[in-house]
């Protein structure tokens, strides 16, 4: 057992405990901001093997906390109309449908080739896969509430715990539990957060397991009265970047591990080493998974997404020692793997093949999959690897002589990105001197 997993081995025990603790009270769990993808993932492994409770864990970033309440009630408002819709089709009940988190997305780092910030990928809300299903809305108050929760004008606290109080109203009657995690990924906005987290500690309700987020070392709540208070419980997450790293690196080398687990970590270091610029592990990384992937007796149906992956490392790797032509062959193998893949997979590859295509000179077959590219990086949220896909597309565009087309595709592309950033600024260059053209 590598030393994350008795971290992590520790922390649903502690959880476990909490949850079927007959008194309500939240769990403060104290993580460095990489960390927050790996409490986000044990809450949910936690929810998919309970059978009596619900579970949702929010993962958005916390960069002004009005604009995270509303977010968070746009997300579950919408969850639960195709929850309804569903239930109405079915007449059978239904946990809330939402996205899957693009977990692997974080495997690639931004689209500029830097490490990514967690080996672990960035979350979004999603509802616990093995819990019983919330209930149909049958309560009036459900609309109050939300009511209540998507009105700006009302502090956060008090709109978070109306939405709260909203979800409780569909759980089923008996043993069942709340499980509600806010785990942001990062935290900008602290004396909003602050604030949310100060009224959160005092709210009480039956039924309901609130576990949070705070940063490590905690700066957001007074831990004196936390360790004093019977209801409120802290749990220190002690990951840092070397110890995933090295946890990962020995998962990788471990034989007794699962083949499944074995080849994710070999592709994680892959790309830290890709992502670090060390080439030659890089490819010994990937090369090992298509290995593992290539003597599996029993290949699961992740299988084609895993070399997928592998592939993409590889052909990264060949475009960066300038063998333009096999690095398209190579990404061209992984796109045709990752036909079944999520968005988040989908994107960084089509970037690459798109690439790879515009430097053999196929400019319109290298747009269309840097188009692609833009369109599933919008869909996850990759905001910079769409806004890059755009910057390139722009460029095709512009070589091929639509001028106003670049323009067009600069300025969307522009649109995504923060003012201070150096693609924006690279952007603007280019605007200026496509309006001057």
């Amino acid at each position: 057992m590598t030393m994350l997993q008795a971290i992590l081995r520790d922390f649903d025990e502690v959880l476990g405990c909490f949850v079927d603790d007959p008194s309500d009270g939240t769990l403060v769990v104290s993580c460095e901001d990489m960390a927050s993808g790996i409490l986000h993932a044990a809450i949910d492994s936690f929810d998919e093997r309970r059978e009596h409770d619900v579970g949702l864990a929010f993962s958005s970033p916390v960069d002004d906390i009005g604009d995270y309440v509303t977010g968070l009630a746009l997300q579950l408002r919408v969850a639960l109309q195709e929850a309804d819709q569903a239930c109405a089709a079915d007449e059978l009940p239904h946990v809330p449908v939402v996205p899957p988190d693009p977990a692997l997305a974080a495997l690639f780092g931004d689209a500029s080739g830097d490490p990514p910030d967690t080996i672990s990928g960035p979350a979004r809300t999603t509802p616990a896969r093995g819990a019983p299903p919330l209930l149909p809305s049958t309560d009036d108050r459900e609309a109050d509430l939300f009511a209540i929760a998507e009105d700006p004008k009302r502090g956060p606290c008090e709109r978070l715990e109306a939405l709260i109080r909203a979800l409780l109203l569909r759980l089923p009657e008996g043993d069942h539990r709340l499980l509600i995690a806010l785990t942001p990924a990062r935290i900008v906005d602290h004396v909003g957060y602050r604030q949310l987290l100060q009224g959160l500690l005092t709210l009480r309700a039956p039924r309901l397991r609130l576990v949070v987020r705070e940063e490590r070392p905690p700066v957001h709540i007074d831990l004196a009265e936390t360790e004093h208070h019977p209801s409120q419980h802290l749990f220190d997450l002690p990951v840092d970047f070397p110890l995933l790293v090295a946890s990962t690196r020995q998962a990788a080398d471990d034989p007794s591990q699962p083949r499944h687990q074995r080849i994710t970590a070999l592709l994680q270091i892959g790309f830290y080493e890709l992502g670090h610029g060390d080439g030659g592990r890089a490819e010994h990384y990937f090369q090992r998974a298509l290995g593992e992937l290539g003597d599996d007796p029993s290949p699961t149906p992740a299988a084609p997404n895993l070399a997928a992956l592998a592939l993409h490392g590889i052909g990264s790797l060949l475009s960066e020692r300038g063998e333009s032509e096999q690095a398209k062959r190579v990404h061209l193998r992984a796109w045709t793997c990752a036909e079944r893949s999520s968005a988040a997979a989908k994107a960084p590859i089509a970037l690459s093949l798109g690439r790879a295509l515009v430097a053999e000179e196929e400019l319109e077959s290298g747009a269309v999959f840097l188009s692609l590219a833009a369109h599933f990086g919008s869909e996850i949220g990759a905001d910079t690897l769409a806004a890059t896909a755009l910057r390139d597309l722009g460029d095709v565009e512009s070589t091929l002589g639509r001028r106003d087309d670049a323009r067009d595709t600069w300025g969307l592309a522009r649109e995504l990105q923060d003012p201070a950033s150096d693609l924006a600024r690279e952007l603007d260059r280019l605007l200026r001197g496509s309006a001057h053209g």
